[in-house]
């Protein structure tokens, strides 16, 4: 991914939005739970881990950094976290 600054000008959430359009999912997460703050939505950035591998020797997983991940939880109007992906 080429994650070089197109605007040194601006915001750094609005060069990413407006001109790079692509990146790790911790800028996608990061730009979602900023534009949900900015309307009056609680948010929150959750990094984690999406997956897992079974051993080879069965019985037991293994988490790979490759499964690291971000995503956001908003506060619904049903008073409950939802996950956004």
């Amino acid at each position: 991914l080429n994650l070089s600054v197109f605007d040194a000008n601006i915001d750094p959430i609005e060069d990413f939005l407006i001109n790079r359009k692509v990146g790790h999912c911790e800028y996608f997460g990061t730009a979602l739970t900023l534009m949900l703050r900015a309307v009056g939505v609680p948010a929150r950035l959750v990094s984690g881990f999406k997956g897992v591998e079974p051993t080879a020797l069965g019985g037991s997983y293994e988490v790979q950094e490759r499964f690291a991940h971000v995503w956001v939880e908003a506060w619904s109007e049903h008073d409950l976290w939802i996950t956004l992906d």
